[in-house]
């Protein structure tokens, strides 16, 4: 999901919008389905651009999928900034001013498969 970050201010100046947009860890989308099951989605990665409208730099958030269970901050995501990774949790991805959502869709459960 593109989350537009560029704008144009009234002088026709290109701007960088660095307001923080509240996105959600799971995406249900049944309420938008017109089929009986409907998939969720859970955040897998962000990108975050850190700077103006011409010139900055692009880091990512991506949640690890066999976590260890040591020195993880109590978070299962990893913060990239070129060649540097460091932990980070839950919280602070949330509280990130993302420019790009990456979901992944959910197993349906076990009885939603028999039925299809």
């Amino acid at each position: 999901m593109h989350l537009n970050r560029l704008a144009y201010d009234h002088t026709g100046h290109i701007i960088h919008n660095k307001r923080h947009v509240a996105f959600p860890d799971s995406l249900d989308l049944s309420r938008f389905c017109t089929f009986r099951h409907c998939a969720t989605y859970k955040l897998k990665s962000i990108i975050e651009h850190r700077g103006g409208a011409s010139q900055g730099h692009y880091v990512a958030a991506k949640r690890l999928a066999n976590p260890p269970n040591d020195d993880l901050k109590g978070g299962d995501w990893i913060f990239c900034n070129d060649s540097i990774t460091t932990p980070i949790t839950g919280q602070e991805v949330l509280s990130a001013n993302a420019y790009m959502l990456f979901y992944e869709k959910q197993a349906l459960g076990a009885e939603n498969e028999e039925e299809e």
